[in-house]
């Protein structure tokens, strides 16, 4: 099981993107399915269907021990302010332990517009199919995926892909 682990950070850590770019892949216009995850108290779930498709949102699939990752989430919170209507659905399918090092390390309980999960399933890795992490599905109204970003992505890229209506809905 170590060798599975080990493998699966090395993977991950290769897979790791510096630059982002618009990707096609082929859900754009699509509906997010449901999909439950396990949130750092270990006892709650959250349900993807419970997302309000009225304002846009984000789910950036990670890994805790990609920098790129990293530098994303970083910017993310350091925008907070203009990013607060916003949601940002932080996923990862790495050891829970890993997902709670990163989510007590940032300390993402303090930003109400970021939510952080465990895919325990690996339901939205499957469905997804990321080819290398960051990978920032970004959703408009009525949870229509906009665009995806395969690696880090400037904040003002980011800003504007959320707030342009032009971007494929």
């Amino acid at each position: 099981m170590k060798h599975v682990l080990a493998m699966l950070v090395l993977v991950f850590t290769f897979s790791c993107k510096q630059r982002s770019r618009p990707f096609i892949s082929g859900l754009e216009g699509k509906e997010l399915p449901a999909f439950n995850l396990l949130l750092p108290d270990s006892n709650s779930y959250f349900n993807t269907s419970e997302i309000n498709g009225d304002h846009p949102f984000a789910v950036f699939y990670f890994s805790p021990y990609c920098p790129y990752c990293r530098a994303e989430l970083h910017d993310i919170i350091s925008n907070d302010n203009a990013l607060q209507s916003t949601t940002f659905y932080l996923v990862t399918n790495f050891p829970f332990v890993d997902m709670k090092r990163l989510y007590n390390e940032f300390n993402l309980y303090k930003y109400p517009n970021i939510i952080t999960g465990f895919d325990f399933n690996s339901s939205i890795a499957s469905y997804y199919q990321p080819r290398g992490v960051p990978y920032l599905a970004l959703y408009g109204k009525h949870k229509k995926l906009k665009v995806v970003y395969v690696g880090k992505i400037e904040y003002n890229d980011l800003h504007l892909a959320l707030t342009d209506d032009k971007i494929a809905q």
